[in-house]
């Protein structure tokens, strides 16, 4: 995936500046509660053996969660542009170099994406719930297209390494 394909896919989906400016307002809502997403995802991948083979101990596992509440920061932070790409890029290329099978990226962000919606109903105001969910569910498209567009980046130089191979 290139910068040109992630603006490609914010033109499509219609993320704007006033979705970075939600989750901006969003911040003071979301990081003071960042442990409830991070708890809600690990309480997801520990049902899941096959999630969890991914760590080799528990001291990892208290590393990624601090990784994870950056994240989480960043992505209500921005700013939505290159360099935002850029890190996310290397987020996915991790992803793949640990060996994470794919479907666990829609899984786990369908799980920390209903944390922030309950969240954002709980504690904004409800007039304001249904535009914030929507700009929540933008961005974490936009997460998992880049992070998915890693796996297949991967798979593309795989295979021509295996042509050039024969």
């Amino acid at each position: 995936m290139s910068p040109e394909l992630f603006e490609q896919l914010k033109r499509y989906i219609g993320f704007t500046e006033h979705d970075s400016a939600l989750l901006l307002e969003l911040e003071p809502v979301i990081a003071p509660r960042g442990d409830e997403v991070v708890a809600a995802f690990y309480a997801a991948a520990r049902r899941d053996p096959e999630a969890m083979e991914v760590f080799s101990d528990e001291s990892q596992i208290e590393r990624h969660q601090e990784s994870l509440l950056q994240w989480l920061l960043d992505m209500l932070r921005g700013p939505h542009d290159g360099a935002y790409y850029r890190k996310r890029l290397i987020i996915g290329r991790t992803h793949v170099r640990i060996g994470l099978a794919q479907h666990f990226m829609f899984t786990a962000m369908n799980v920390v994406r209903a944390a922030l919606t309950d969240i954002i109903c709980h504690h904004v105001a409800r007039e304001r719930c249904p535009e914030m969910i929507r700009t929540i569910g933008r961005i974490t498209d936009l997460e998992l297209a880049i992070m998915v567009g890693t796996y297949a980046d991967v798979q593309k130089r795989q295979d021509l390494e295996g042509l050039r191979d024969l």
